[in-house]
């Protein structure tokens, strides 16, 4: 007879679920290394089916089946030289060591206070860093198969083009389920150019035409296209400091970091340097 493994890990949570604390059970062996299911350490709310906990435990069991296998098979294969991982380890230690520490000492020493003033200022005098490089646009896009029925079609035109909050859960489903491409993220830029390699646009709609509000149907002997422009900036414009306003708080966020970090260093290497803790030869 087959054995079903599915069927297998369904008894086992049932038994899981209804056995006391003190019970545990053997789920895999591999050689002398045996999985139980506390091992696994998950915990399942009730928003999981039966079905969807099976799959889960049954995904971990296998990961954990396929990597004490090749474990026991590089135990056997590699020489003890080969198999010695003492530096790495204590590399590796170090590493994470020192990452925690700088990362509690910027966490107990930023500033993260940041002034208006301090925002213009910086926005002022690196104005050209919010220039763009190319000709860029907030789009949503759709593009369907022409041999939609029609219905379909002037739906999905309908909802790329509507800017009624409540149409944003049909759109979702709509595009999982007909769309061959599309782009509805309102939030990021995109290049006239990659949308062009996307889009067969026509000369008449060249970069310098594409402005926020319009509407552009377009068909080819496959496709439908609709795309509708939300915004656009021209190659070499500024962008205005309210659309930048979040992101130079990051970025003056991110230099007194490094400001600090640099404080850190010198401070340690100088204290060391003073208490003796550092010879150089």
């Amino acid at each position: 007879m087959k054995f079903n493994y599915f069927l297998f890990v369904i008894s086992i949570l049932s038994f899981v679920a209804c056995s006391s604390e003190g019970d545990d059970v053997a789920l895999a062996k591999v050689g002398n290394k045996t999985l139980y299911y506390s091992d696994l350490d998950i915990f399942f709310s009730d928003e999981y089916s039966q079905d969807d906990s099976a799959n889960i435990v049954n995904a971990m069991i296998q990961r954990w089946i396929l990597d004490e296998l090749l474990f026991q098979k590089a135990e056997k294969t590699l020489t003890k030289e080969e198999r010695d991982f003492k530096k790495q380890i204590e590399d590796y230690k170090k590493t994470l060591t020192i990452f925690e520490y700088e990362k509690q000492f910027i966490a107990n020493n930023l500033d993260t206070i940041i002034g208006e003033d301090e925002i213009f200022s910086f926005y002022e005098n690196n104005i050209e860093n919010f220039q763009t490089k190319d000709n860029v646009l907030k789009i949503r896009y759709l593009k369907l198969l022409s041999s939609e029925k029609d219905n379909i079609k002037e739906q999905g035109k309908r909802l790329i083009f509507s800017y009624n909050k409540r149409d944003e859960a049909v759109l979702m489903s709509f595009v999982d389920k007909y769309a061959e491409n599309y782009f509805i993220d309102v939030n990021i830029w995109l290049s006239y150019e990659d949308i062009s390699k996307e889009i067969p646009l026509s000369e008449s709609y060249t970069s310098n035409a594409m402005r926020a509000g319009r509407k552009i149907e377009l068909t080819d002997d496959k496709y439908v296209y609709y795309l509708s422009i939300l915004d656009s900036k021209m190659k070499e414009e500024v962008s205005i400091l309210p659309d930048e306003y979040e992101n130079v708080k990051q970025i003056i966020l991110q230099k007194r970091k490094m400001n600090l970090m640099d404080s850190l260093h010198n401070s340690v290497y100088s204290d060391a340097l003073r208490s003796g803790g550092l010879t150089i030869y």
